[in-house]
């Protein structure tokens, strides 16, 4: 995740994009086997994108807690794959993070909130 490091730097010097509550996005998607490299921009394959909960993201000393909402007209698939990224729309921005990890599948007759904790630590 260069671009996110990247990014966090620039922040701490006054410029980069934060992650923030009109800038951040949570990423999920079905992608089981995509090449993940350092300068990506997306989780891979086609990812759902869901701007953050009225309140969020949340910093509590080292910790960022981002919440989004998926409802039933949208994500319906397996998330197999999440991650965060500074930019308004899916394909933009700065990747902090991603995650390969199998979190179920959703269906239309479910909406779904998603909570990531993300500490950065020395």
């Amino acid at each position: 995740m260069h671009l996110g490091r990247n990014n966090l730097a620039a922040l701490a010097t006054g410029a980069g994009t934060a992650y923030d509550s009109t800038g951040a996005i949570l990423q999920v998607s079905s992608a089981t086997s995509t090449t993940f490299t350092a300068t990506s921009t997306t989780v891979g394959g086609t990812p759902y994108a869901t701007t953050m909960e009225s309140g969020y993201p949340i910093l509590s000393t080292n910790q960022m807690t981002f919440r989004g909402i998926a409802s039933t007209a949208e994500a319906n698939f397996a998330w197999e794959c999440w991650g965060v990224t500074n930019a308004t729309a899916t394909g933009t921005g700065d990747l902090l993070n991603r995650a390969q990890e199998s979190l179920g599948t959703k269906t239309s007759a479910q909406s779904w909130q998603f909570t990531a904790d993300i500490t950065l630590t020395t």
